[in-house]
């Protein structure tokens, strides 16, 4: 079953252990936040006084729902995906990205994956008009606003010192900017490949033309 998981996976050239790591971190973290908890607290307040309760498409509150919740997995989608690609690891704390990833959405805001998840989670509220899922709202939204600077900044400043401040001097936390910032140590996989096979070819081509004239100097096959 996994592996028919990974041929959809829209991660484009990943390994399958890349994506086994993917879809253990995509299990443990946004699916429970956006998905199961949502649905626990509707299923636990279904009789109670705060009864979700979907409104008519023509209403405003629902046509806000589906846009919050539309923005929101389209946001949280992009960064992932620029995330797996440019990052080579996953949101998940126990496996980070082992690179600085200023690519994609990430260049006009500084944490668009859980922007993301908070549009989805606004969307699902607005939608059943659930006071239960607009108080798990406002808590996942207050525990991110403290976790992130106060615990993921400061683990971010000490993997990847001056990139990170720079970074963080140039794009927002939540607020996204204007206009997509550009680094000059944006990571790039394509040019990282095409630098490697740049400088092999190369140092194979100045191996052979100091083989080439060596072999033209006189006397360099040895003295009679």
């Amino acid at each position: 079953m996994l592996r028919h998981f990974y041929q959809v996976i829209p991660c484009v050239g990943l390994q399958d252990d890349v994506k086994k790591r993917w879809l253990i971190a995509i299990l443990t973290l946004p699916v429970p936040a956006a998905v199961l908890i949502p649905a626990a607290l509707t299923f636990l307040f279904r009789a109670k006084r705060w009864t979700p309760s979907l409104l008519m498409p023509s209403g405003v509150t629902s046509w806000l729902g589906a846009t919050a919740g539309v923005v929101g997995l389209t946001l949280a989608v992009r960064s992932a995906l620029a995330f797996a690609r440019f990052g080579e690891g996953t949101p998940a704390p126990w496996d980070p990205p082992k690179r600085f990833v200023a690519y994609g959405p990430y260049r006009f805001v500084r944490n668009p994956m859980i922007l993301g998840v908070f549009f989805i989670l606004l969307g699902e509220a607005l939608l059943l008009r659930s006071a239960p899922l607009f108080a798990w709202f406002a808590f996942f939204v207050i525990a991110n606003c403290l976790y992130i600077p106060l615990v993921e900044e400061k683990s971010l400043r000490r993997r990847f010192g001056s990139t990170y401040l720079q970074y963080t001097d140039h794009v927002p936390r939540w607020f996204p900017r204007r206009t997509a910032w550009h680094s000059a140590e944006r990571p790039s996989v394509r040019g990282d490949t095409l630098a490697c096979q740049h400088a092999g070819f190369t140092r194979r081509l100045t191996a052979r033309l100091i083989r080439k004239g060596s072999r033209g100097r006189p006397g360099s096959r040895g003295r009679p």
